[in-house]
């Protein structure tokens, strides 16, 4: 899960980022939407990854935090 959930964040921010550079967007301002897609696109990301792996969202046992899920 630590692998998987790291390799979707580069993988979202890196689309971002080719896109906003295609577009001609500068650098500060790619960087800053490259910040905000991941942090708020990672819930996202790991709902629909979770879902193609099959794993349901019990493994979590309560926790509130989306970085601690599958750690116990």
């Amino acid at each position: 899960r630590f692998i998987v959930g790291h390799v979707s964040d580069v993988t979202l921010g890196a689309a971002v980022y080719l896109g906003l550079c295609e577009l001609g967007v500068g650098e500060a301002g790619r960087l800053a939407a490259v910040y905000v897609a991941v942090s708020a696109g990672r819930p996202w990301v790991r709902r629909v990854i979770d879902g193609r792996l099959g794993l349901d969202d019990k493994a979590c046992k309560g926790c509130k935090d989306e970085g601690k899920r599958g750690v116990e």
